[in-house]
């Protein structure tokens, strides 16, 4: 085979690796890392007043419900941001995920300050909810201790290790607020994370101003890296972040705490490394 074969045989096969590439959007929380909600309780909301609280309310006690009821009360629903399980998210934490506050401190003590008031009108069933409720909305607007019980998913993290690397690019989408972000990056899994992830290939709410699903998110990703959505891959574990994905034409799949799913697509595409 002469050098004028070869030449062209590498130009083929450099073209045709770009044209298969794929630009893999990874969603963060509960998707590549996640609270360590035993520490997170016990330190921080009072893990015997959550026990307590569930029996004197016979088990039926949800205090991540409870907490978004709270913050319903000081601001409303947002309608186009939705928990995993289809729960339309409070306005003002929505709000702080897109960044419009730029003041964390003072927001949080606003927030509490509500509250109290709210325990004043007799809004809480107990003393003890009271506290549970008021010390989960503290550790939700601090950004610091949201940040130090963050924890890999480490076999996401091998997953994300196994991609080829070389032929394709590896970005993160998140709602995640402007002050905590930061010193996510400066943590220990956030270093970890950036072994595999540029600090410049994340897409981030607190930045762009829009959380997911909203168009306008998705928007930001094809202004950065372009317009065409079969170049895409997203996976994420909101259901509702998944289907505002596929309805602008992205390949998308759902995590639900096993990475093996998600491993099988992989392969399927030639995305791991040989």
């Amino acid at each position: 085979m002469n050098a004028r074969i070869r030449n062209f045989l590498f130009f083929i096969s450099i073209v045709m690796n770009q044209l298969n590439a794929y630009i893999i959007l990874f969603d963060l929380g509960r998707t590549l890392v996640d609270v360590n909600k035993l520490a997170y309780a016990y330190y921080e909301i009072g893990l015997m007043d959550l026990v307590l609280n569930g029996l004197i309310n016979g088990g039926n006690f949800n205090p991540q419900k409870r907490m978004f009821e709270t913050l319903e009360r000081l601001g409303g629903s947002q309608s186009d941001v939705m928990h995993e399980k289809g729960v339309l998210l409070p306005k003002i934490y929505c709000d702080w995920m897109a960044g419009a506050f730029d003041d964390a401190h003072s927001t949080r003590q606003w927030i509490l300050t509500q509250v109290d008031g709210l325990h004043m009108q007799g809004f809480f069933n107990s003393e003890v909810e009271y506290r549970v409720i008021y010390n989960a909305i503290q550790a939700m607007f601090s950004p610091e201790k949201l940040v130090k019980y963050q924890q890999a998913i480490w076999p996401m993290i091998a997953l994300l290790e196994r991609i080829d690397k070389k032929a394709h690019k590896v970005v993160a989408v998140t709602n995640w607020d402007q002050h905590s972000y930061p010193l996510f990056l400066a943590s220990a899994v956030g270093q970890e994370l950036q072994k595999h992830i540029h600090a410049d290939d994340m897409i981030v709410s607190g930045y762009i101003k829009h959380n997911k699903p909203s168009r306008y998110f998705y928007q930001a990703i094809f202004e950065k890296y372009g317009d065409n959505p079969a170049q895409y891959i997203f996976v994420d574990d909101n259901p509702c972040n998944i289907l505002a994905a596929q309805e602008c034409g992205i390949t998308s799949f759902l995590f639900t705490g096993n990475e093996v799913s998600i491993e099988k697509e992989f392969k399927n595409r030639s995305i791991l490394k040989p």
